[in-house]
């Protein structure tokens, strides 16, 4: 008897757990895919996201390892789950984007790209995918205003009176729109300006602060007491490049970074960076999170409605600042 009635109230209850565990899988999510784990920038945008998404719209995160097959078949398997509703993408690479765009437009979800901006044209293959980010000419402009300040005041910088700037270039990922873009026009606003200068080193450390820090003790050892100024591509290489010197026998040179992560605004603050360009990481969280939750909502986003211009209806640009620590 008992069994029977076991049997009984299982066959009433098991289709309403059924009916709640697809309930539980069948919640609605914006997918939130980056390169890789680990990069400070980065996360502390993935960090900003979240917190704007709480109450509002669960975020699923899932990282590409830095390969590019890797990352797009994680984004194959949220797109399979069918309850993806916009995904937001910070690509390994990003010649990727356009078969990205017309992947995800095959199943209607809204894309929103950041970081590493897709090549010309590929957002134009749809109307629900845009681009986040900063204008990376005007981080490599902002580069060179704070060496021209810290100049101005500290002319004692050209240490060999030469009246030639001897820099060094930490660049960051080899074909990275910031990279070439940061490393052209911070020196170029240097040369604007009637100032001379000799790049005595340049070489990629693809963001990374141990691998920056190798390269900048190679540079010491090779002839690191004529290097003047170290520009570098990002926050993690500058403080990196720092550790070096700090590490040497040789006194810490003028150092600018850009991002302006904690990391990076903390070296400021403490000195062992002169400054850094800051790469405004709660705007572009914000900008991505009401782009991908109106996008997932049905809606079309506008100025208005998101709270920041989009430029060319795919682009929204957010400014750059700048810190010193003089």
């Amino acid at each position: 008897m008992k069994k029977k009635l076991l049997l009984l109230l299982l066959i009433l209850i098991l289709p309403a757990l059924l009916f709640s565990l697809g309930e539980r899988e069948q919640k609605p999510f914006i997918a939130l895919s980056l390169y890789r784990g680990g990069d400070p920038f980065i996360e502390e945008i993935r960090e900003n996201i979240e917190m704007l998404a709480q109450g509002k719209i669960d975020i699923r995160v899932i990282y590409g390892d830095n390969s590019q097959v890797v990352q797009n078949h994680r984004i194959e398997e949220l797109i399979g789950s069918g309850d993806c509703r916009a995904m937001v993408i910070n690509p390994v690479d990003r010649t990727s984007a356009g078969l990205l765009v017309e992947k995800l437009k095959k199943f209607d979800i809204p894309v929103v790209f950041f970081n590493r901006e897709p090549l010309s044209g590929d957002l134009e293959r749809w109307d629900k995918a845009y681009y986040v980010g900063g204008n990376a000419i005007s981080s490599g402009r902002l580069s060179g205003y704070i060496f021209l300040s810290y100049y101005d005041r500290h002319p004692e910088l050209d240490k060999n009176g030469d009246g030639i700037i001897q820099y060094a270039m930490l660049r960051g990922e080899p074909g990275h729109q910031d990279s070439e873009l940061r490393t052209e026009y911070s020196i170029n606003s240097i040369l604007s300006e009637g100032i001379r200068v000799e790049r005595l080193f340049e070489e990629s450390a693809w963001w990374d602060r141990e691998r920056s820090k190798e390269i900048a003790k190679k540079w010491i050892e090779m002839d690191g007491e004529r290097i003047e100024v170290l520009f570098a591509n990002n926050d993690e290489m500058a403080i990196g490049a720092a550790e070096a010197f700090e590490e040497s026998n040789l006194p810490l040179i003028p150092i600018i970074g850009v991002d302006g992560t904690r990391d990076g605004r903390s070296a400021v603050e403490s000195g062992r960076m002169i400054g850094t360009v800051i790469n405004n990481s709660y705007g572009q969280a914000k900008a991505i999170f009401n782009l991908a939750y109106m996008l997932s909502r049905g809606e079309m986003p506008d100025s208005f409605s998101i709270g920041y211009a989009i430029d060319n209806n795919h682009y929204v640009w957010i400014p750059y600042s700048m810190l010193s620590s003089f």
